[in-house]
């Protein structure tokens, strides 16, 4: 199943490894626009993994994505519930291994 939600940031887990690993070239300027128009223009997509947990999709844009969340989180802290597309087990086996974004627009 997937649906939309709005997802508290306290609440995504993710693989700090990865994620460090990844620089934004200009992460003030993508938190301003996110800031500006009050969310993502494309959701992050993440897993179900608890009833209060989701777990970051892998894939360097979400990651992008998520990464600018956080900077837009630093410079106005209303900034800590973001727009995301939740998986979960229940939308097809092998959805893990699939690219997430064109899976979501296979589905949507």
């Amino acid at each position: 199943m997937i649906r939309m939600t709005y997802i508290d940031l306290a609440d995504i887990v993710y693989d700090r490894s990865r994620f460090d690993s990844i620089n934004l070239s200009q992460p003030e300027e993508i938190a301003s626009s996110i800031l500006a128009v009050g969310g993502l223009v494309y959701p992050l997509i993440v897993e179900q993994i608890h009833f209060t947990a989701f777990q970051l999709i892998d894939y360097r844009d979400n990651y992008l994505q998520f990464k600018a969340t956080l900077k837009a989180d630093q410079i106005d802290s209303r900034q800590d519930i973001i727009n995301c597309i939740v998986m979960s087990a229940e939308s097809g086996t092998g959805y893990e291994h699939a690219h997430p974004k064109a899976l979501v627009e296979k589905q949507l």
